[in-house]
Formats: structure tokens, sequence, C-alpha cells
């Protein structure tokens, strides 16, 4: 959800609902609170590594929804993901055919829903990319900082939502 924030520490996992105004402990399941990492999946999960006792994860309601595509038809894909720093989206043949879009284009926004990124996708009278890369900075080219960023492909008729993480 927008302005959910997740955290470890020594004493467990905590989550902030506000943006990081309040936090509350999240340590229901944890034998040992000592938390050395966190990660979120693209499957919702929250993951958080423990000192000596393993993983533990938690489902995550993110707010917002991805639509399923059949795997012989994908029309966007991050790779690497989890990144670290450069991003390049593949945009799958499917997609391809459905150029001649006006105002087509990719959009990155963080958790927040903020727009950090937008790439325009050239029209029918333009061969449509296949791939576009994205260096991990803002619009006015400021580095974003780690965490779940969401993926907007807009072609045609077609909107597809894509769940990326970006780690520091």
């Amino acid at each position: 959800m927008p302005g959910t924030v997740y955290a470890g520490s020594p004493n467990g996992v905590y989550v902030s609902t506000s943006g990081g105004g309040g936090w509350t402990v999240m340590n229901d399941g944890l034998e040992y609170p000592a938390i050395t990492g966190l990660a979120v999946s693209s499957d919702h999960y929250l993951y958080a590594s423990t000192y000596g006792a393993g993983m533990d994860r938690w489902h995550i309601n993110t707010g917002i929804e991805e639509q399923t595509i059949s795997p012989g038809s994908a029309f966007l894909n991050a790779f690497p993901n989890p990144a670290c720093g450069r991003v390049t989206f593949t945009i799958g043949q499917s997609a391809m055919k459905l150029g001649g879009a006006d105002n087509a284009e990719l959009r990155i926004y963080d958790s927040n829903g903020r727009l950090v990124g937008s790439f325009p996708i050239p029209n029918a009278l333009s061969p449509i990319p296949t791939a576009i890369t994205w260096n991990g900075t803002d619009e006015i080219g400021d580095a974003v900082p780690a965490g779940v960023y969401f993926c907007r492909l807009s072609l045609g008729g077609s909107k597809i939502v894509k769940t990326l993480i970006l780690i520091k």
C-alpha cells in the first residue's frame, strides 16, 4: 500500500503505514528476531533473514493489482529483478504487434505512487523498441532509493503492471 515501509532491526521486523511516521512490530512467528536482511518479492511476500535462524516470510498487500498474462504473450519483462541501479525492460513480440497506439509509454512509479520515470514508445510510424534501459534515477536525474517500484506499460488498449525491486 502507498506509504507502507518495512524495517528490520536486532529486535525484529517493523511496519509503518504512514511513510515512517509510526511503527508496529511484526514479529509473529519469529523464533529469533535479530533481522539481518529484508526483501520484497514480486509475488507480494516480505522475506526476513535472521541471524543464525533462517528465513521467515509474510504475505503483504502492495495495493496494485498485476494483470496475469500467459507466458507465451508476455508484454513486459524487467531484468535483473531485483536490480541494483540499472534495469533493462524488454517488450515482447505480442506487445510490438499492438503498435500504433498514440501516447504509448513505459512509466515507473515508487511505492507511494509518485512517477519517477517515463519512457515514450514510438507510434506506428517508428519501430517499437524491444528494450528500454532505466538507470535508477528519477525524472530530474537524482538516484531513487532502494525499494519496490511499479512499472506500467501502456500500449494500445493494454496496460500491464510489473513489480520491480531496486536494491542498493
